[in-house]
């Protein structure tokens, strides 16, 4: 029994605390170029992509350049970059640039990707199911930080006191003005 809850836990400890390897839920195209990256030995990449759950467009085959809206910052060397990354797998060049966003969530990571349990078994506010969202990830050293932002989350009043929206909502500013 101890061999047994020995090799549990060792299993949860490689599976839940080790390198970041597990992308399965990033569209292919920012997988591929995640899996790029990590073949350049970069260890520092910040994601951005922004989506449409129950749109018609979604799970388009052909001609979907205007569904997926992704971004890569990455850092190398002191030196970062970015470029989009659209569905069809294509990448615009690489450019080159001081990135606000990434280094606002390198700082913010923590504020922005906890969440504490709600008091006496409250819920969140409910969501729609047809809704626009935006995903930030950042890889860190080997660690993965993920936050979902939703519209009603940024639109509506009563999302505005948990701690994770404002920082949210400045990093989708700063990283929208830097990628025009």
């Amino acid at each position: 029994m101890k061999i047994l809850l020995t090799l549990i836990m060792f299993y949860f400890a490689t599976t839940c605390f080790g390198q970041v390897e597990n992308v399965g839920s990033f569209h292919p195209a920012l997988q591929k170029a995640l899996k790029d990256l990590r073949n350049d030995n970069v260890d520092t990449v910040f994601t951005y992509h922004s989506y449409c759950t129950g749109c018609e467009t979604l799970g388009a085959k052909q001609d979907c350049e205007g569904y997926i809206d992704a971004g890569i910052i990455w850092s190398k060397n002191g030196k970062t970059f970015s470029r989009t990354i659209f569905c069809d797998q294509r990448e615009s060049k690489t450019e080159q640039r001081n990135s606000e966003a990434l280094a606002y969530f390198i700082a913010n990571r923590l504020r922005i990707t906890t969440r504490k349990p709600l008091p006496n078994q409250q819920f969140y506010p409910p969501l729609s199911v047809h809704y626009d969202a935006e995903d930030f990830s950042l890889f860190l050293n080997g660690e993965l930080f993920e936050v979902r932002l939703f519209k009603e989350q940024k639109e509506e009043r009563v999302w505005r006191k948990y701690s994770w929206i404002k920082p949210t909502m400045i990093l989708a500013e700063l990283y929208k003005k830097e990628m025009k």
